[in-house]
């Protein structure tokens, strides 16, 4: 915690460079300051490559399942052919 509150300008520099730093506190960890990562779907949209997803799009009806025997018996069934 000394460093980065005496030097926060060198800090930042080195996770900018990619690395990782960890804060501690007494010798014990308290935070991890760490390089930011590309945000790969705001660059595509950005790019035009990529559409932002509609929120208020339809969603498809939740489909139900046809009248039939359950997994669990059919399971029951196969496990029963079993020698």
């Amino acid at each position: 915690m000394r460093r980065l509150s005496h030097d926060t300008a060198g800090v930042l520099a080195v996770v900018a460079s990619g690395q990782t730093v960890e804060v501690t506190r007494n010798g014990h960890p308290v935070a991890r300051i760490v390089p930011v990562q590309p945000d790969v779907l705001a660059d595509l949209v950005a790019a035009g490559w990529a559409l932002p997803a509609d929120p208020s799009a339809v969603r498809p009806a939740r489909v139900v399942p046809e009248a039939g025997p359950t997994t669990t018996e059919i399971l029951e069934d196969l496990r029963a052919d079993r020698p």
